[in-house]
């Protein structure tokens, strides 16, 4: 259930004309620049430090025990800045990390680009038919894409610093999947929000022009939507 504060954050934004530079453009290369980065869904680091490397494309609330192995971490915040311990998707870009961050349903899912992979089940994720036998896939190398659990999920981008802090970046491109339209909102450093009110799937997204020196975005399915939405990756410049 969403809280009031993002209920009332909702009705006060204002949304920005989608002919303020928006443009269909293909994702820059991971080594374009130093300070820019991809996420893709299928950094191996990334991946690796997630509870069961998502290997049933589950990604959940994750920390360490105290043995330093991957555990399940019970939360019920809905920001990664406020529970410093825990992560879901976070991806290094030079000094910070990036964190991808389900609001309200505490998980959502990355399934894996080869269609091959989830016709059998093995070692608690999903693994490949080969000769009639299950084969288990090196999961932190397979291709991946984000989906939502329904279309009210919230997700949250931050690029954090080494004390959880908040980085500046731009938002250069957001690449929407699947078939559900999104909404898109994000917050500059001076406290306003702007954004855009529905932004349609199957386009590449250059939003350059407009999401820059920002420190946050949050992303939901169109306004009375209930269909999962899917992001197939999105790109940062950190400041």
């Amino acid at each position: 259930m969403r809280t009031k504060a993002m209920q009332t954050l909702k009705r006060t934004i204002t949304a920005v004309s989608l002919a303020a530079g928006l443009f269909m453009v293909q994702v820059p290369s991971a080594s374009a620049l130093a300070q820019e980065c991809n996420v893709n869904w299928d950094d191996p680091s990334a991946l690796g430090y997630i509870f069961d490397q998502a290997r049933a494309a589950w990604v959940v609330p994750t920390t360490l025990d105290s043995n330093e192995q991957l555990a399940l971490c019970n939360t019920s915040g809905n920001s990664a800045q406020t529970n410093p311990s825990c992560w879901q998707y976070r991806q290094n870009c030079g000094n910070a990390r990036i964190s991808v961050w389900d609001q309200y349903d505490g998980h959502y899912h990355l399934f894996f680009e080869d269609p091959s992979i989830g016709a059998c089940f093995i070692n608690n994720g999903f693994g490949r038919k080969i000769g009639g036998r299950c084969v288990a896939p090196d999961w932190v190398h397979e291709p991946r894409y984000a989906i939502s659990h329904d279309g009210n999920a919230w997700w949250e981008i931050l690029l954090l610093g080494p004390s959880h802090d908040l980085k500046t970046f731009d938002l250069k491109t957001i690449s929407v999947g699947g078939t559900t339209p999104i909404q898109m909102w994000f917050r500059k450093v001076d406290g306003s929000v702007w954004g855009w009110s529905q932004l349609p799937a199957g386009v590449n997204w250059d939003v350059s022009g407009s999401a820059s020196g920002i420190v946050a975005v949050w992303i939901s399915a169109v306004a009375g939507n209930a269909s999962p939405f899917t992001i197939n990756g999105f790109s940062i410049r950190a400041h």
